[in-house]
């Protein structure tokens, strides 16, 4: 084997490949790496502009990002053999056969104009051969195996094109150039109005989304707005605005519609498929902030999730706020990170309720739960209260969970609330000891609805507190009103729901000096709704989180 003398060019090339592997080893014209869950790879490195995978042998049966899987190699043995460790599977023996690549490169260029295209895919389909062109419009792949492929080449604002038939040979470089047909592009306006009033709604933002492509504006004082430009695709298109809840329409063919109008119902509603002025005020640690997008699935090496790979089911969109976004530095271990929802009234409201989605991952090193959450908190001029602080339900793969709170339990109801978002860790800033990482999504404020399973209307006199909360094995609730200890010595039913309202069991209970004690061990960590009743008539009613 001979090894070519690679330019500076070349040199960042592989450069920039090789980033996330752990040992890499050349011998001759390969390159044999340890990469993690993916085990050896073997890379052809006679062109080393054109670098090119022709050998790969997976250590690990996990996949997926993680620090762990297959962690060194060592490929310089007479026989020819490479030895592999892999920190969970162990010590693998294996015989090479080092395969010569068959490349493929050539220029990708506009078929109007013929001028070159930059960042356009070049895919070698049925392989993992993937090139993407340069500012000059060139590109280079290739693959092992000799054969007979199919192309596809495809690049924004291009028709994406398939060529066959194209015959790769190892050892030999074929030039294919490709030109690419732009798309059209057209026009579409309408107007954006209240469903109440039919009056304009200025300054709404209004959407279009494709896979691949999306458009946003924003409607002028009349509620009108105008995309010029676009591609004559299919869309889904969304008007929103803060104030009223978003709609949208499934598909709107731009290739034969020139018009969109939409009629926006008020309401108090968020999923964050549009920025409305959600404010990440920070908060005592630096890292973890609150941002707003499409969450990425992240195992930080841990064997599972720590977050969800997606938003809500069901809702507009794909985006939500998270803390960070799929980074090691952005995962939150000390401090607070503070994520401020836009004013809103809900006076106009039956029994205002907030109802919302959230995903907790909070875990110590070992692997247990920890004690950080993320905590809720309504605001306003006169003050901030909180509300709940939730946790994580288990240990790992954190999913969505629905919870709600209706309002005036908490605080006067006015102009100018706010809601409160805060991703509380008690670790220690630069010492790593807890990780927490949240999520927020489907964001509405709406009139009460009874849950399911928990019927009448509690004594208006009556209330009652979970103390401590979250309860950790059992707590008490703590009766208050007229005459605290009027039911003292009395037979009364505890009965635990589920946040969603069902009914989960009844404890029968005896109130001491106004108290009651009940058992929560036996519940999974999470939000859950109590009612007292004596008789059948409820007493009062609550929530408490459970914590283990």
């Amino acid at each position: 084997m001979t090894t070519s003398e690679p330019d500076a060019n070349a040199e960042l090339h592989l450069a920039r490949e090789l980033r996330g592997r752990y040992n890499v080893y050349v011998l001759g014209n390969y390159i044999v790496s340890a990469y993690y869950r993916d085990g050896i790879t073997i890379h052809d490195i006679s062109r080393p502009e054109n670098m090119v995978l022709t050998g790969r042998y997976d250590t690990s049966p996990l996949s997926g990002s993680g620090w762990d899987g297959c962690w060194s190699v060592y490929p310089f043995t007479p026989s020819g053999r490479v030895y592999a460790s892999d920190i969970l599977q162990g010590l693998f023996v294996i015989d090479v056969d080092y395969q010569s690549a068959a490349w493929l490169e050539g220029i990708v260029s506009d078929a109007s104009t013929s001028i070159p295209l930059a960042n356009a895919t070049v895919t070698i389909l049925g392989t993992e051969g993937i090139g993407e062109s340069d500012v000059f419009g060139a590109y280079s792949t290739g693959t092992f195996a000799a054969g007979t492929y199919d192309l596809q080449i495809s690049a924004l604002g291009f028709s994406t094109k398939i060529v066959s038939g194209i015959t790769l040979t190892p050892g030999v470089v074929t030039n294919l150039d490709v030109e690419l047909n732009s798309l059209p592009v057209t026009t579409i306006s309408g107007q954006i109005t209240d469903a109440l009033t039919g009056a304009p709604v200025p300054a709404a933002t209004i959407g279009l989304f494709h896979p691949d492509y999306s458009f946003e504006t924003i409607a002028d004082a009349s509620g009108q707005f105008t995309f010029t430009n676009i591609y004559s695709l299919t869309y889904q298109a969304n008007a929103g605005k803060w104030g009223y809840i978003s709609g949208a329409s499934a598909t709107l063919d731009a290739s034969t519609t020139t018009s969109w109008n939409k009629i926006l119902d008020p309401g108090i509603y968020d999923d964050f498929m549009f920025d409305f002025g959600w404010n990440p005020i920070g908060g005592s640690w630096a890292g973890g902030g609150w941002e707003r997008g499409e969450p990425v699935a992240y195992d930080p090496g841990y064997g599972f999730l720590i977050t969800p790979g997606s938003d809500v089911p069901d809702d507009q969109g794909k985006s939500c706020y998270v803390t960070g976004n799929s980074y090691a530095e952005d995962i939150v271990h000390a401090g607070e990170a503070v994520l401020r929802s836009p004013e809103f009234d809900p006076r106009a409201l039956d029994r205002a309720t907030l109802r919302f989605s959230a995903w907790v991952f909070n875990s110590t090193l070992l692997g247990e739960i920890s004690n950080d959450g993320l905590i809720v908190k309504l605001s306003d001029a006169d003050g901030t209260v909180n509300m709940d602080t939730i946790y994580a339900t288990s240990v790992d793969d954190p999913e969505w969970i629905d919870y709600e709170y209706e309002l005036s339990t908490y605080k006067t109801l006015g102009a100018g609330m706010r809601v409160l978002f805060t991703a509380k860790a008690d670790g220690v800033l630069f010492v790593v000891e807890d990780v927490l990482e949240v999520g927020v999504d489907a964001f509405r404020v709406e009139k009460f609805i009874q849950p399911s399973g928990i019927t009448g209307q509690p004594l208006a006199e009556w209330e009652s507190i979970v103390y401590p909360n979250p309860v950790n094995g059992s707590g008490t609730i703590r009766i208050t009103g007229s005459g605290n200890n009027e039911f003292d010595g009395q037979a009364l039913t505890l009965t635990i729901y589920s946040i969603t309202g069902k009914r989960l069991f009844d404890q029968a209970v005896r109130p001491a000096q106004g108290m009651v004690r009940f058992e929560a061990k036996d519940l999974a960590q999470g939000l859950y709704l109590f009612e007292l009743k004596k008789e059948g008539i409820r007493l009062s009613s609550g929530k408490f989180s459970v914590v283990h």
